[in-house]
């Protein structure tokens, strides 16, 4: 028997994708009681029907931290979580850094780190309480490898890493599991769902890029869940997650050139507005460097 049956379990954006799908084999799997964090009633609600008493559910905007000290208070202290898994997450939109509006900075910011920080300050307290506590936060693949057209997304994620890291060492002396996932490309609403922090439709990403390379909502939550049951501290999701994971640990300068390189000569409409003009404006720089040093 996994050390995670019939737990009492806490996951954040339960209401779509990764999050709805590890709920449903924490409950249909594991014999856990389940207690869901998002922001849409309707979708909580039909997930309430869809696994009975086993599931309860708290509606919350995750990125406030007044939000989190009533949850951490009331709910969660009325439900005594054995392991808390946050799991909610937006992106923005694919662009240049300078491109971004201050709401999509805002909200990438507070809903993938923020958040993160309240979450461990509210509610690691009340985990005490459990005779065997679990964490985990959810980063990305992007923690690793930065992408560019991704700058507030990917610099989230890697603060999430570096949160995760950092509460594991703390508290694992303890007798704590505390675990952080890192993974690549997921068919998830994270691409272009309102519901995920305020993303517009520009979030989505163009080609089916994500539709031809990311892994379904339900292997990667099967591969997370696993992973957990086996006290797995750093739980890398997927092939590309993997290879990223791979030029990280071998050559990370040289990884993320690549990466850079190979993205501007992929034929992606995705990438293409990043590096717009990029020839026009260097070609420009160069004939400017040449009239400086001409007037000297």
């Amino acid at each position: 028997m996994s050390w995670i049956s019939g737990k009492n379990v806490i996951i954040t954006g339960v209401s779509t994708g990764i999050g709805k799908d590890m709920a449903k084999l924490f409950v249909n799997k594991y014999g856990c009681r389940v207690l869901g964090v998002a922001r849409s009633v309707g979708k909580l609600e039909a997930l309430k029907q869809e696994l009975g008493d086993k599931f309860s559910f708290y509606p919350m905007d995750i990125s406030k931290k007044e939000n989190w000290e009533e949850f951490a208070s009331t709910a969660a202290a009325d439900f005594a979580p054995d392991i808390m898994i946050n799991n909610a997450g937006m992106i923005h939109p694919f662009a240049n850094i300078c491109a971004l509006t201050d709401s999509e900075v805002e909200k990438t910011i507070n809903t993938n780190y923020i958040s993160l920080v309240h979450a461990a300050r509210t509610m690691i307290p009340v985990l005490q309480k459990s005779a065997t506590p679990g964490y985990v936060n959810v980063s990305s693949a992007s923690a690793l490898l930065p992408v560019a057209g991704e700058s507030i997304y990917s610099s989230t994620k890697a603060a999430a890493y570096a949160l995760s890291e950092v509460i594991r060492q703390e508290y694992q002396g303890q007798g704590w599991y505390v675990g952080y996932v890192l993974p690549g490309p997921v068919k998830t609403d994270i691409y272009g769902n309102k519901e995920h922090g305020g993303a517009d439709q520009r979030a989505k990403v163009a080609d089916n890029l994500i539709a031809n390379v990311g892994l379904s909502s339900e292997a990667a939550a099967r591969i997370i869940v696993r992973r957990i049951s086996h006290k797995r501290h750093r739980i890398i999701v997927g092939g590309i997650a993997r290879l990223m994971g791979w030029f990280h640990a071998i050559t990370p300068g040289a990884g993320i050139g690549f990466c850079g390189k190979l993205m501007r000569i992929v034929p992606l409409n995705t990438f293409k507005g990043i590096f717009a003009g990029e020839k026009e404006i260097l070609a420009k720089r160069k004939a400017q460097r040449r009239a400086l040093k001409k007037s000297k």
